[in-house]
């Protein structure tokens, strides 16, 4: 394994520990884990509930980025960090329902429009509907886009830092997290 690939599975186990650790020194310890299922991405997400208004997302995800239509064979890895607010709460029998919206971090090897693969590093935003049931069921339907820079790097003098296009089109894919609750 390349010594940048070690690096980048590093620091997200290291971010996974610090909010593991922070939502338990604050006495709440409340967590989930799952699947996150898009059109453009397939991954796993946990959350953390910092707060009662305040959660946190992690998210490790395949990014499938011309791997449908064939451009290319292999998807791009992803990482994405996001700190979620809860605007407003709604309790309805057996589930309660949150609007909420969030600002981030995201960093992969990822494809863009037309584009081949290469760094992906920026800022992310989401918003969406989260509901959580009696049973230890969450589910969260959404929508995230990111403002980022994609660098690729062909050869050894080639080398082209450009706005990352996906992260502006993938705002109109919807994703679905379905995660258990610890």
């Amino acid at each position: 394994m390349p010594r940048r690939w070690k690096i980048f599975f590093l620091l997200i186990l290291m971010l996974l520990h610090h909010s593991l650790c922070e939502g338990q020194q604050k006495g709440t310890g409340r967590y989930s884990a799952g699947g996150l299922f898009s059109l453009n991405q397939c991954g796993i997400a946990f959350t953390f509930d910092d707060r009662e208004d305040l959660f946190s997302e992690i998210v490790l995800a395949a990014d499938l980025t011309g791997v449908v239509p064939g451009q290319v064979r292999r998807p791009g890895i992803r990482a994405e960090y996001y700190r979620n607010y809860i605007l407003r709460e709604l309790q309805v029998p057996e589930m309660q329902m949150a609007l909420y919206a969030g600002m981030g971090g995201v960093t992969g090897y990822v494809m863009d429009y037309n584009s081949p693969m290469g760094l992906l590093a920026g800022i992310s935003g989401t918003i969406g509907v989260r509901m959580r049931f009696q049973l230890p069921v969450e589910i969260r339907f959404g929508f995230s886009g990111s403002l980022a820079a994609h660098a690729v790097f062909t050869g050894k003098v080639n080398q082209t830092l450009i706005l990352y296009r996906n992260g502006l089109i993938n705002l109109v894919y919807p994703r679905i997290n379905i995660n258990y609750r610890f």
